[in-house]
């Protein structure tokens, strides 16, 4: 008896998850731009450091630029900075907004996990005769 009703709950549970299944891939969607945003701003604030590292002290490596897309020489080092900041900026601004969009999928998903939770609550209950 316990075999067939633990199977049924596992069942019915999986039946409850499965019809969010578009939004638990939306949310994993967003968590990957979300990251690679982050990423983002972080790998082009580290290459201000390095590029300002490089113009107060030359003896140091010249930055790597990513994709071998370096600005032309005849750009003043100030102009490199702020696009650089701009870039950075750029990037934590699309970080906000994947994470004010993500917000709407993430708490239809957490009231599924409450749905879930309720349901093993209540067979928990039922298993034990509280």
């Amino acid at each position: 008896m316990l075999e067939v009703f633990n199977g049924s709950l596992v069942r019915r549970m999986l039946a409850m998850a499965w019809q969010y299944w578009r939004g638990c891939l939306k949310v994993i969607g967003f968590q990957v731009l979300l990251l690679a945003t982050n990423v983002g701003g972080l790998a082009l604030a580290g290459l201000g450091i390095d590029f300002i590292t490089h113009h107060v002290d030359p003896a140091r490596d010249t930055p790597r630029w990513p994709l071998g897309l370096a600005p032309p020489a005849a750009w003043p080092a100030i102009g490199v900075v702020a696009l650089l900041a701009a870039g950075v900026l750029a990037l934590g601004v699309g970080a906000a907004w994947f994470s004010r969009l993500m917000r709407p999928a993430y708490v239809r998903n957490r009231e599924l996990m409450d749905r879930l939770v309720e349901g093993a609550d209540e067979a928990s209950r039922w298993l034990l005769g509280v």
